[in-house]
């Protein structure tokens, strides 16, 4: 029986040594990149257009140019599905990646988008998006009768004014307690809970009722909606981007687009690749070897040129990791810790996420399992 137990663990050693990602290898990048077919594309910066651009006379102008549609955007079952995929996506289905502060960050972030929430005195670098998301949630809800949804108490004040929470430390304080809130089974174990954080539960019940708000199944889809009209503004920024240098050449970009957004894939790798790596009209977003760029007009600039299929999703996923190989790639020197730190984000979950989003046929598979359908969570 020992050796039976001894041979049955040596199997599941090797099994899981096999089972790990392809290890770092830079060697490996012209083999990886061979039907990329991007070196043209080396240090071509794009034109700045920046959201103020696009919210008077040229947001008009580009609209009535490039007039982007998806029939699919109107259907409650394809934004429920949507919301699911991006909840995997962003969250890995767990309600507290809904309420998010991030290491390196001075800000929360909040819900699928993972919106940014500034404080009082916080100096606002990036787009504030979260109180814009409140606002489009409440907007849609008052437009259904048969919506009923409890709203947060912290989300209630209109206009809704800054973030309650002073630091990231604070808020991790306050996130451990609102799990274990989150977690508990019986009012016994809640007001214990309470008892032994008095300081900090009032807020951590509050932080509580936000993020069962957002992981809610048709607040959810609602933000699939928001994100989707964020996406249609970031792709018109792009197409602006490339009418300014070639107005033949943004007519044919935005041909593939429309092509991506009929079918249900490309509306999700428009959007997942998007909210992954950015608009890639940054002087920010690109290598600092060489100076490629890695957001999405670089993925649809590499797809334009890549022959060896006619599908626009198989096309789309092609060049995404072709754009992501090369992130890696000229991340940093060979075997630097910058390079070697991309490569194994590129094995452990880059392509993953690539190759079960974007390809055809991989929309309608299961993602979250312990999502409930509507009927069981609010009334509709």
């Amino acid at each position: 029986m020992e050796l039976v137990g001894l041979l049955m663990k040596t199997l599941l050693f090797i099994f899981l040594l096999s089972a790990q990602p392809e290890p770092y290898s830079p060697d490996k990048y012209i083999e990886q990149t061979k039907h990329c077919h991007f070196s043209s594309l080396k240090n071509n910066p794009p034109q700045s257009s920046s959201s103020e651009d696009l919210l008077s006379s040229t947001l008009l102008k580009i609209r009535a140019l490039y007039p982007l549609s998806s029939p699919l955007i109107k259907e409650n079952q394809f934004l429920e599905k949507l919301g699911e995929a991006l909840y995997k996506n962003e969250a890995n289905c767990k309600t507290e990646n809904l309420t998010h502060w991030g290491t390196s960050e001075d800000f929360p972030s909040l819900g699928l988008p993972h919106a940014i929430w500034y404080g009082v005195t916080d100096q606002k670098k990036y787009e504030e998006q979260f109180p814009e998301l409140v606002r489009f949630i409440q907007k849609n809800i008052k437009q259904n009768e048969k919506i009923k949804l409890s709203w947060p108490a912290i989300l209630q004040k209109n206009p809704l004014g800054p973030s309650p929470w002073k630091s990231r430390d604070e808020f991790s304080k306050i996130k451990k307690v609102s799990i274990e809130i989150e977690n508990t089974k019986d009012s016994l174990q809640l007001s214990q809970i309470k008892t032994e954080n008095s300081i900090y539960y009032k807020q951590a019940f509050e932080l509580f009722e936000v993020r069962h708000f957002l992981s809610n199944p048709i607040v959810l889809r609602i933000q699939a909606q928001f994100v989707i009209e964020k996406t249609f503004l970031a792709l018109h920024r792009i197409l602006n981007s490339i009418d300014r240098e070639s107005p033949p050449r943004a007519q044919t970009f935005y041909t593939q687009i429309q092509q991506l957004l009929s079918t249900p894939e490309g509306v999700l790798s428009i959007v997942d690749y998007l909210n992954f790596k950015g608009e890639g009209l940054k002087l920010t977003e690109k290598t600092p070897i060489e100076g490629h760029f890695w957001g999405l007009k670089a993925v649809l600039e590499i797809m334009q040129q890549i022959k060896s299929t006619e599908n626009p999703n198989q096309r789309f996923a092609q060049a995404a990791l072709c754009s992501l190989q090369r992130l890696a790639y000229y991340s940093g020197s060979i075997n630097s810790p910058e390079q070697t730190q991309r490569y194994t984000w590129l094995n452990g979950g880059w392509k993953t996420r690539v190759e079960s989003n974007y390809m055809p046929g991989t929309f309608n598979q299961p993602r979250c399992e312990s999502a409930k359908p509507l009927s069981q969570t609010e009334t509709q």
